[in-house]
């Protein structure tokens, strides 16, 4: 049990956000993890990528090397970090009650000494959105009267956790976190584990890359020709001799292709035109960005990775792609059609995983959700909402509470109609 606590003091000390701007989600939040500079590959049914089809390379094919990816991540984990949550009493299914203070508010509200609420989040859904899943331990109290309560939450790197199944139900059995001399055990009652569905079966989660993998490989591969395109552009073309009876010996081209990195090589020279001696003729020696491709390339594969998070490609400025009338439009269907849902999937988490915790403590029955208004590119359709119903003489107070996502109350008024003093009815004859 000591062994336990001291691990995970250990790992809290150790592991701070692996989604900040110092940190590498490779080395579990202990600094930039170096790696040799040699090219590789992949094949996988007889196609070759340049990124693999595991956590480690999304993050360092992906998040780490293609700004598309990064963007795209970023822009919704730290949309969903605005999210604050609200606690329900449902014991009584008839009346739904908000409960304002509460131990797992506060657990919520600062999940662990390293990180509050919003950092949190987007560290769920860093790992998520790039991994396909987020591991989240639960820390206990060890000793004491109230041993066994979760005090803490922290995020794991997936790439480190290995999953033991059962052999007879395939259910899980243990999560095992592997990262160097940090090892240890984490049962399922242990843990909150969020993922994205797998087709084929599997525990473990798919990442949105797994889809797109061959748009990452082209993308990056489209920003490595751009630099090597900028650091050769060189001369346009070379003045070379026509003469058939002047030849150059090995020396003589030595020296010209000295002179040429000299005097011809990188961008500062770019435009420079190559002369030789002797009658002369002009040979083209470059393509241009736009002959290439390139550009336009990478526009296309932009629009894809955007495609597959469900995020529009005018957020990421893409100036062809004009699918909203305004930006704020578009941030408005980020959330709604993006962030809204996969916040509606993580409290889902801890309404399974979580919640039931604090339930057997205080013997009633609870509900997370999610508080939109704090997202104020919706507030104005909420209000919307919020007048219509004030209008709404047809509606009971309790079916307006219920539209408006309210529990209801036990009053008498709850269940009568409010209609207006200048409203006269037709009666019949």
């Amino acid at each position: 049990m000591k062994k336990r606590q001291a691990f995970f003091r250990q790992f809290l000390e150790k592991l701070s956000t692996p989604f900040n701007k110092t940190e590498n989600p490779l080395s579990g939040g202990r600094g930039t993890t170096k790696t040799a500079s040699i090219s590789y590959a992949y094949v996988q049914e007889g196609a070759i990528y340049n990124i693999g089809d595991d956590p480690r390379s999304y993050i360092r094919d992906g998040y780490r090397k293609n700004p598309n990816v990064y963007a795209v991540i970023e822009m919704i984990a730290r949309t969903a970090a605005k999210a604050h949550y609200k606690l329900f009493d449902v014991t009584n299914p008839a009346n739904k009650v908000e409960v304002m203070q509460h131990p797992l508010l506060d657990l919520l509200q600062r999940p662990n000494p390293y990180q509050g609420r919003a950092e949190f989040i987007e560290n769920v859904f860093g790992y998520k959105l790039l991994t396909g899943e987020c591991f989240i331990p639960k820390i206990r109290v060890q000793v004491g009267s109230n041993k066994g309560r979760v005090i803490q939450l922290i995020t794991v790197p997936p790439q480190f956790v290995s999953i033991a199944l059962d052999q007879s139900t395939g259910l899980p059995t243990s999560f095992n976190y592997v990262n160097g001399r940090y090892r240890e055990q984490i049962m399922p009652d242990d843990l909150i584990f969020t993922k994205y569905w797998n087709p084929d079966g599997t525990v473990r989660g798919v990442s949105p890359l797994a889809a797109a993998r061959k748009v990452v490989a082209q993308s990056n591969d489209a920003y490595e020709a751009g630099m090597k395109l900028i650091k050769n552009l060189g001369p346009t073309g070379i003045l070379t001799v026509t003469d058939d009876n002047i030849q150059y010996d090995d020396t003589q081209l030595d020296a010209l292709q000295k002179k040429y990195e000299e005097k011809y090589g990188g961008p500062a020279n770019y435009g420079k035109i190559l002369i030789t001696g002797g009658k002369m003729n002009w040979i083209t020696t470059g393509a241009k960005a736009e002959d290439l491709g390139l550009w336009e390339g990478q526009k296309m594969s932009m629009r894809d990775i955007c495609n597959v998070y469900g995020v529009s490609s005018q957020l990421l400025n893409d100036p062809d792609n004009k699918t909203y009338n305004n930006m704020q439009e578009a941030r408005k269907a980020l959330i709604t059609n993006c962030v809204l849902p996969e916040l509606h999937l993580f409290v889902d988490s801890l309404n399974r995983n979580l919640v039931p915790e604090f339930e057997k403590i205080d013997g009633h029955r609870y509900c997370l959700e999610i508080d939109k208004q704090n997202f104020e590119e919706i507030r104005e359709d909420e209000e919307s909402k919020v007048n219509l119903l004030a209008q709404a003489w047809w509606m009971t107070l309790n079916e307006k509470r219920k539209a408006m996502g309210l529990g209801e109350v036990t009053v008498p008024e709850g269940e009568q109609f409010f209609v207006p003093n200048n409203l006269t009815g037709v009666k019949s004859e």
